[in-house]
C-alpha cells in the first residue's frame, strides 16, 4: 500500500507576518533615530552654554576674585605700615579706587604707592594729599608708580622735606627732566647720595636740581653725579688748607643766606664767573684742587655751562608750577592713553564684582576648614570608612560616563540591526510563493 502526504504553504499569511515586523521595526528605528538626535541636540547645546556662558562667567568671576584679593591684600599692607584702620583705611582704600578708575594707574598699584608713603611715617591725610602729585610724576616720566613713591618720599625726607612740599617736589623733578639729560631714577639715585647732605645744609631743591640737570648734559648721571655733588660740597664747607688756600687764590667762595643756609645757586654763579674765564690748564688745576680729581668732573660741568643751557635750565625749574600735571595730562593722549585709562577703569569693575562675592568665598573656605578639622578629630576607622565611602562615590560620575557610553552604543547597534532586518524582510516580500512538497 502507498501513503501519500500533501504540505502546501500559506505564502501570503507569511507575507503579512513579515510586513507587520517590517512595520515594527520601523517603528522601533524611528524610536531609535529620534533618541539620538534628541541626544545630539542637547549635548550640543550643552556644549555651547558651556563655552559662550559657563566658562567665560565662572573665568570672570575667578579673574575678579584674583584681583579683588590682591588689592585687599595690598591694602592690607598700606594698614600695617601706616596704622592707618578704620575710616582712615576706608578713605585710602577709596582714594586708591578713585585714581585707579580716573588715572592710567590701577587701584593696586595706587595701593602700593601708598605702601611707600607709609613706610616713610606719612599720616593719612598725608597720602591722600601727596599721591595726585606723585601719580602725575610717574605719567610724565614713564616710570613705575610704585618706584615713583619711592623715590619722592626718600628723596623729600634727604632734603628735609614734608609731605607738604610733595607737589612742588615733583613739579621741580618734572621740569627738571624734560629740560636736561636725566630721567626720574637716574635722578632718585642721585638724591641718595647728595640729597642728605645738601638738606643738612639749607640747600633748596631746585637749586640742587639745576646741579644736577647741568652734570646730566655733561653724561654725569645717577651716583657719579650724586657722588660729586657730595664731594664738592663737603670740601666747599670743610676744606683742607690746600683747598682753602686754592678757594682764596681763585676767589672762590660759599655763599650763604642769612639764616646760616648754603646758597647753592650763588655759590655756583661765583664759580662759574671766577672759574669760567680761566684757560683749560688753569681752570682745570683749580677744580682738582678745590673738589679733587674725581668730582671736579661734574662741578666743571657746571662751571662751563653755557650761559644759555645753565638760563634755560633754572628759568624752567623756577617757573615748574603744574608741570607734572600738564606733562601727565599730555602723555595720557592719545588711543594709548585712552586705551591705558579703560585698563584700568576695568581693574576697578573687577575689585567691585571680587567684593560682592568675597563673603561667599570667605563662608565656602570657613566651611572647607571647618570640615578639614571635623575630619581630623575622627578615628582613624571613621576616616577609612569615610575615604571608602567617598572612593566608591568619587567612581560613580565615571560609571555614569560608561553606562551613557553603553546606551549610545546601543543605540548604534540597533539602528544597525534594524536597517539591516528591514532590508532582509523587504527582500522576502519579493520571493515566490514555496513549491508545493509531497511525500510517497
Amino acid at each position: 500500500k502507498e501513503l501519500k502526504v500533501r504540505i502546501t504553504a500559506d505564502a501570503n499569511g507569511l507575507k503579512g507576518a513579515l510586513n507587520g515586523i517590517c512595520n515594527d521595526i520601523s517603528k522601533v528605528g524611528k524610536d531609535f533615530e529620534g533618541l539620538k538626535k534628541v541626544g545630539e541636540v542637547t549635548s550640543s547645546l550643552g556644549k555651547k552654554l558651556t563655552a559662550g556662558l559657563t566658562l567665560p562667567i565662572l573665568g570672570a568671576g575667578v579673574a575678579s576674585t584674583k584681583i579683588a584679593g590682591d588689592f585687599e591684600g595690598s591694602m592690607n599692607k598700606v594698614s600695617a605700615i601706616s596704622g592707618a584702620t578704620g575710616k582712615d583705611l576706608q578713605s585710602l582704600e577709596d582714594l586708591a579706587k578713585q585714581m585707579g578708575a580716573t588715572t592710567k594707574f590701577s587701584a593696586s598699584e595706587s595701593a602700593d604707592a601708598l605702601s611707600y608713603m607709609g613706610m616713610a611715617g606719612w599720616k593719612t591725610q598725608d597720602m591722600i594729599s601727596g599721591l595726585p602729585g606723585i601719580l602725575n610724576l610717574a605719567a610724565a616720566g614713564g616710570t613705575d608708580l610704585a618706584l615713583t613713591s619711592d623715590i619722592v618720599t626718600d628723596g623729600l625726607t634727604a632734603m628735609g622735606l614734608t609731605a607738604k612740599d610733595t607737589d612742588k617736589f615733583v613739579d621741580i623733578m618734572a621740569s627738571t627732566c624734560s629740560n636736561a639729560n636725566t630721567n626720574i631714577e637716574l635722578m632718585g639715585e642721585t638724591l641718595k647720595y647728595v640729597g642728605p647732605v645738601a638738606g643738612s645744609l639749607g640747600i633748596e631743591m631746585d637749586d640742587l636740581s639745576v646741579a644736577i640737570g647741568l652734570m646730566g648734559n655733561a653724561g654725569l648721571k645717577g651716583s657719579n653725579a650724586g657722588t660729586a655733588l657730595r664731594t664738592g660740597l663737603t670740601n666747599l664747607v670743610k676744606p683742607t688748607k690746600e683747598m682753602s688756600k686754592a678757594m682764596k687764590e681763585y676767589g672762590v667762595e660759599l655763599v650763604t643766606n642769612k639764616d646760616g643756609s648754603v646758597d647753592l645757586m650763588g655759590t655756583m654763579q661765583n664759580l662759574r664767573t671766577v672759574l669760567g674765564e680761566l684757560d683749560q690748564t688753569t681752570q682745570a688745576q683749580a677744580l682738582s684742587a678745590i673738589f679733587g680729581k674725581e668730582a671736579m668732573s661734574g662741578w666743571a660741568a657746571i662751571v662751563n655751562a653755557s650761559e644759555g643751557d645753565f638760563n634755560k635750565l633754572s628759568e624752567a625749574i623756577a617757573n615748574s608750577d603744574g608741570v607734572a600735571q600738564s606733562m601727565s595730562d599730555t602723555m595720557m593722549q592719545g588711543m594709548n592713553g585712552a586705551l591705558t585709562e579703560m585698563k584700568s577703569a576695568l581693574e576697578g569693575v573687577a575689585i567691585t564684582i571680587g567684593e560682592r562675592l568675597t563673603p561667599f568665598i570667605e563662608m565656602l573656605a570657613d566651611g572647607v576648614s571647618k570640615l578639614c578639622t571635623w575630619f581630623q578629630s575622627l578615628s582613624p576607622e571613621t576616616q577609612t570608612f569615610i575615604m571608602v565611602v567617598a572612593g566608591l562615590i568619587a567612581m560613580l560620575g565615571p560609571l555614569l560616563v560608561l553606562i551613557g557610553s553603553g546606551i549610545t552604543l546601543f543605540s548604534n547597534l540597533s539602528i544597525s540591526v534594524n536597517k539591516t532586518l528591514k532590508t532582509s524582510f523587504s527582500l522576502s516580500e519579493a520571493l515566490p510563493n514555496p513549491p508545493l512538497a509531497s511525500i510517497n
